[in-house]
């Protein structure tokens, strides 16, 4: 999913500067009740309690949960013995019958994945191309714009989609969730497993999860044997345009902006003056095309 923006103005965005001077977030609590048990001869279960509050007792919305394995029972989490990263409260790993120690440490959403924009600001540009169905014309662009600076990662997506869900916006529907009745994201793909963000029906919650599916010659299981990746910073997939569409409203109701969709395909494109919206929406053409640029 490519990146959302949404309008600005230079007053504006020195206003957001000024709300960075902020003292830094407390860190989460940690895990204090871990249970491990054999769950059959191939795999072991791990299962904690949800964090919900940071240190100060301040709740949190979004975190999730770093797995690290040792041979060492007194052993310190670091990148050598991280193996995976869900936002469920409970793992299951494959067990080889070699004695291993588990700890589990809470990342803070916010943290992880903050909506990263540049401002990009008004201009004039040459768009289109010599030659071909959109001939070179010039087009000035009269607002500035924030851009994300990345494409949609599944961290921001994920946070955003247990908001939704919370707020009674969203449905899963077999593989899929739905609002407004049609697929934004697929979270199930029978045999095949690189859908990297998931739902635990037991918890309603959704989560990610390195995917391990393997064709020979693409898949996550191709670039990373046995599915050892952290897929937070990951582009988010299986997404349509609704979904996509509806990310940005997601996050326009989260920041008390007006919503651009609503929800309103039967109007795309929407009436609505896209340069005129104050909230988040996805780029126009020419806005791409001049960010580029």
């Amino acid at each position: 999913m490519n990146g959302v923006t949404m309008r600005t103005t230079t007053t504006f965005l020195a206003g957001l500067l000024g709300s960075l001077a902020v003292a830094l977030a407390a860190p989460p609590l940690p895990v204090t009740d871990l249970q491990i048990q054999v769950a059959d001869s191939a795999h072991v279960q791990l299962d904690w309690s949800p964090v919900t509050q940071d240190t100060l007792g301040n709740p949190l919305d979004c975190v999730f949960y770093d797995v690290h394995l040792s041979e060492s029972p007194g052993f310190l989490p670091t990148e050598a013995t991280w193996i995976d990263s869900t936002s469920a409260a409970s793992y299951t790993d494959s067990f080889t019958g070699d004695r291993g120690f588990y700890r589990v440490q809470v990342q803070s959403c916010p943290d992880a994945n903050p909506l990263d924009m540049v401002l990009i600001p008004a201009g004039q540009f040459v768009m289109g191309q010599a030659g071909v169905a959109t001939p070179e014309h010039l087009v000035t662009l009269t607002n500035d714009f924030l851009l994300g600076r990345t494409e949609v990662t599944n961290a921001q997506y994920l946070e955003a989609l247990n908001w939704a869900k919370a707020q009674g916006l969203v449905s899963v529907v077999g593989d899929y969730v739905q609002q407004y009745g049609v697929n934004l994201l697929r979270i199930n793909y029978p045999g095949r497993d690189y859908c990297e963000i998931r739902y635990n029906a037991g918890t309603q919650q959704f989560y990610l999860q390195a995917g391990t599916y393997d064709a020979g010659s693409w898949g996550p299981g191709e670039a990373y044997p046995g599915g050892n990746y952290d897929p937070v910073n990951h582009p988010v997939m299986w997404v349509s345009w609704y979904g996509a569409a509806c990310y940005c409203d997601w996050r326009s109701q989260m920041e008390n902006l007006p919503r651009y969709y609503e929800g309103q395909w039967g109007q795309i494109p929407n009436p609505r003056n896209p340069y005129t919206a104050t909230g988040y929406r996805l780029p126009t053409e020419a806005e791409w095309e001049f960010a580029a640029q």
